[in-house]
């Protein structure tokens, strides 16, 4: 996004505050400045900052005259809960110190960043503002000012591109997690990051789904019309939904592909500012990307491929969606005799998979319908925010509640979705909370009912 259209963008932005309603930040933090209409603010007021140093205007007065934003001088500089007035956020005196500063200001990166990108705000915005291209520009010119951390810039151009690093890296975690899971004391000792990372990742599977669909486990197919996209997460923490995405499309006699030199599908880089790495990531998949239709079972990876890959004549779908496509689940349906709740990932919006997994639990199951809201699972954002997470998704857990049942049996509640990040940050929240609620992803909830008649919660043992 050049600098034309993020001022086009900046201006568009009427301040209605109609983002406040659905952002999960927001609604977690009450903090004007961590929502999309002061985000774009204080991004607006910065710019003008930026292009008044050095010249006698080059004031709060003046930048407060021409963004059109009133002082604020009753606020603290730590202040993180500015007044509003008159409609337009009224930005604290510590946020316009960030404005003037250069790009490394830690204020200015946290604000920035303690956004989910999950773009609820641009999916509600009246006016259509881009929120989601402002911030991404936003976070990469910071990136290329300031740089990145050392451990994420190794780990987007070394790590990342090479399976078999990855791989490595991979295991090591789970040789790690695995002994400071036997004890919470160690994990106080480590830095920040990995204690959050070695608390909050799940145990990854024996073997990675890339490890058990080798090539000499595909038959060899003249014509293979989809491709299956796997995802990071399904690839070392649930092989168990590719397994139950090839059972199916063994059944309805689907030829597939599993490519072994895909890697991730570079998001993470690209909401870290690091546009170069994602580029590059985007090289490797496409060039290997060979049929017409190219399947996930991820909606951030779908999203990823969908808008920022440059795929000519290739079609990305969620997988539950191209299933009703190709057979309208008459091979598929069954009275699965449990009772189920949909968890709608923010990255499946713009999507048809999250109302036609709806019709599909509620022809199928006892369905309970709850509130579509946020998980608080973002990728490297649940790491690098874990109270925040947190927060987010304890508004999600308020929601999930357990159906009523007249005998005395215990009644399991299986709450479905159709993203893996989802269901670790689940899980995740649900370890330690209510009894009796599983996660499930919608592929195994399928396949779990035609091999036992109920589903089979995923276990980490």
């Amino acid at each position: 996004m050049n600098i034309t259209e993020l001022q086009k963008e900046l201006d568009r932005c009427a301040k209605c505050g109609q983002c406040r309603s659905v952002c999960p930040v927001f609604l977690a933090l009450k903090d004007e400045t961590l929502v999309a209409r002061g985000r774009m603010a204080i991004i607006q007021a910065r710019s003008v900052a930026l292009s008044l140093r050095g010249s006698p205007t080059g004031t709060t007065e003046a930048i407060s005259n021409q963004t059109g934003l009133p002082r604020s001088s009753d606020v603290t500089s730590d202040s993180l809960a500015p007044m509003l007035t008159s409609g337009a956020p009224r930005i604290p005196s510590g946020h316009r110190d960030a404005m003037t500063q250069e790009a490394d200001s830690s204020l200015y990166t946290k604000i920035l960043h303690t956004c989910l990108m999950c773009r609820r705000c641009e999916e509600n915005c009246p006016s259509l503002v881009e929120t989601g291209a402002v911030f991404k520009s936003e976070r990469r010119r910071i990136a290329d000012e300031k740089g990145l951390p050392l451990l994420l810039r190794l780990g987007f151009i070394w790590v990342l591109p090479n399976r078999w690093i990855y791989n490595s890296v991979m295991r090591l975690t789970s040789l790690v997690s695995r002994l400071f899971s036997r004890s919470r004391a160690p994990v106080r000792h480590l830095p920040l990051y990995f204690a959050n990372l070695f608390q909050r990742m799940p145990r990854l599977a024996p073997r990675s789904a890339l490890e058990i669909y080798t090539r000499s486990t595909l038959h060899a197919l003249r014509s293979t019309p989809v491709t299956i996209f796997l995802g990071c997460a399904a690839n070392y923490i649930y092989p168990e939904i590719i397994e139950a995405l090839t059972s199916i499309l063994d059944q309805l006699k689907i030829p597939y592909v599993i490519p072994q030199e895909q890697v991730c599908c570079g998001m993470p880089a690209l909401l870290s500012g690091d546009e170069q790495s994602a580029d590059k990531l985007g090289r490797i998949n496409q060039e290997i990307f060979k049929t017409e239709t190219v399947i996930t079972v991820c909606p951030t990876c779908n999203r990823m491929l969908a808008e920022e890959y440059e795929l000519k004549g290739v079609r990305v779908m969620d997988a539950f969606e191209f299933l009703n496509e190709v057979s309208n689940f008459q091979l598929l349906t069954s009275n699965i005799q449990t009772r189920t709740a949909y968890h709608q990932p923010c990255h499946s919006a713009g999507t048809k998979a999250p109302e036609i997994i709806k019709a599909f639990l509620k022809a199928s199951t006892d369905y309970q319908e709850i509130d579509d809201v946020c998980c608080g699972g973002g990728g490297l954002f649940t790491f690098k925010y874990p109270e925040l997470s947190d927060m987010i998704g304890q508004r999600r857990m308020e929601t999930l509640l357990l159906p009523e049942t007249s005998n005395m049996k215990p009644v399991t509640f299986y709450v479905v979705t159709n993203c893996p990040g989802c269901m670790m940050q689940l899980e995740y929240l649900l370890s330690s909370g209510k009894q009796g609620i599983r996660v499930r992803h919608i592929l195994n909830l399928i396949t779990d009912a035609h091999k036992t008649g109920c589903p089979v919660p995923h276990t980490q043992e």
